[in-house]
């Protein structure tokens, strides 16, 4: 399949100085606007020229010249009034806040830390909150507000240590402006990333000795309540990954950011409702251990499971769960692992071994990893002058920056932190955590960051629990 000029097919054939290779009609026809491949429109295509052109279904084992199958109705590109977002290409940059964004990207400042934050809803009643931003912003998620028209809530963790932590809460209309912001948790200490449960309320991991993992109600409605996702005991906790394919069968995981930190997998009993009470019951603990080259099982030993972890992905710190992969970042060792679950086996590769597309610097620390809709996955970056955001091509491998610090004096040894995508996919949210600010990049073409929306599945709850049941899909 393939985008050519008008005018370009000549006796049924074209050639290949005259083709751009797109993956399918459905890529081609959705850039073009058109519902099928014969009907004709308008668009902005960033790769391609402007001008007339069709798409084209071509024969490609007789060359040079390939014989056309099929064609498309002729539909004219225009030059797009923005400059299309190109991932890695660093040629903007924001004074205000100080960063670097791949062209093609805006970023508005939402909110510092110690100070009220302004809503900016016609929702509101109130113009600013009645407490300042959080310190130490970390680890983040948004979560589709319930029995709303639209809007999100912005699910942020602080790691205040000492009691002092907590998870606070942005909440957003359907249009993206703020029209609240609250605490949900608090005198927790050191309140680092988490995860997002399937039926829409946020866990939020502690890092220190004695950690815990903890449910937390995006609205409010309850009250926070300690999770049996990990020991009693404790730990330095970091991330948790669902893997939410079976209803059934939930499994979720858990990173902990110690030299000896041991993946859990925490499994509720089968066929019990998803819902609150699902992590609040017995149910099967076990570890990751690696057992070969390229092999993995699940063991019932922690200690086994905190000698894999010491010797592969010592203090681990992202985990993400796509289409049956789960991605867990070494941030000591600057290390991605991919576990394929239904196999039992893992590849691994440095996330520090250059070669980023276009441009940019991912040197540093990975930290929090997330994924939007399953063609990428996304870098939070701990350390170094130019913290950034970076994402990795699942189909090719590829790394790509979307921004970073470019003040070497104001961000130096800075992290960024709580990145998170709305539901639409077209707000990116992130923070500089020690120079506490928080923000939101856009496309400036108005376009999801991946060309395409997150779709959300609805599972009915029992007792007036959360209702909504949260997937990315690709």
């Amino acid at each position: 399949i393939a985008v050519v000029p008008s005018g370009s097919i000549k006796g049924g054939k074209v050639s290949l100085d005259s083709i751009d290779w797109v993956s399918g009609w459905s890529e081609a026809c959705g850039k073009a606007a058109c519902s099928s491949p014969t009907t004709s429109g308008t668009i902005y295509f960033p790769n391609l020229a402007s001008g007339r052109h069709q798409v084209v279904l071509l024969e490609t084992t007789v060359v040079p010249l390939y014989p056309v199958l099929a064609q498309s109705n002729v539909f004219l590109i225009k030059e797009p009034p923005f400059s299309p977002f190109v991932p890695g290409a660093l040629s903007y940059r924001d004074y205000t806040t100080g960063m670097r964004l791949a062209d093609g990207l805006d970023i508005k400042v939402l909110a510092r830390v110690g100070y009220r934050v302004k809503f900016d809803s016609t929702f509101s009643s109130r113009s600013e909150s009645s407490i300042g931003f959080h310190r130490t912003p970390d680890g983040a998620a948004v979560i589709p507000r319930e029995g709303r028209d639209g809007g999100w809530t912005y699910m942020s963790n602080s790691e205040e240590s000492d009691g002092r932590g907590g998870v606070f809460a942005v909440q957003f209309d359907k249009f993206g402006n703020i029209e609240n912001y609250v605490q949900r948790l608090g005198r927790t200490t050191r309140n680092c990333a988490g995860g997002v449960t399937p039926w829409g309320t946020w866990i939020s991991c502690e890092e220190w000795s004695a950690g815990q993992c903890w449910q937390v109600d995006p609205e409010g409605r309850r009250n926070p309540e300690r999770t049996n996702l990990v020991e009693i005991s404790g730990g330095n906790f970091e991330t948790v990954a669902v893997d939410d394919r079976n209803d059934s069968d939930l499994k979720f995981f858990t990173s902990e950011d110690h030299d000896w930190g041991a993946l859990r997998r925490f499994r509720p009993p089968r066929n019990m409702e998803p819902g609150w009470d699902m992590l609040h019951r017995p149910g099967t603990l076990d570890y990751l251990v690696i057992t070969g080259r390229n092999t993995f099982t699940w063991s019932r030993s922690l200690d086994d499971g905190r000698r894999t972890a010491h010797d592969w992905f010592p203090y681990s710190e992202g985990v993400q769960h796509v289409d049956g992969k789960l991605f867990l970042v070494s941030k000591k060792i600057k290390r991605l692992l991919v576990f394929d679950l239904d196999r039992m086996t893992f590849t691994y590769e440095q996330t520090d071994s250059g070669g980023l597309k276009n441009g940019g610097a991912f040197y540093n620390d990975p930290d929090q990893v997330v994924s939007l809709s399953g063609k990428y996955v996304y870098f939070t970056e701990d350390g170094g002058s130019t913290p950034g955001v970076y994402s990795r091509e699942l189909s090719t491998g590829d790394y790509y920056t979307i921004f970073e610090a470019d003040d070497y004096n104001r961000f130096d040894g800075d992290e960024t932190s709580g990145i998170a995508f709305s539901p639409d996919g077209k707000r990116l949210y992130c923070c500089l955590q020690r120079a506490g600010v928080f923000f939101q990049v856009t496309r400036k073409d108005g376009q999801p960051f991946e060309g395409t929306s997150m779709s959300l599945r609805f599972h009915q709850m029992k007792d007036g629990e959360p209702r909504k049941y949260y997937r990315a899909y690709s």
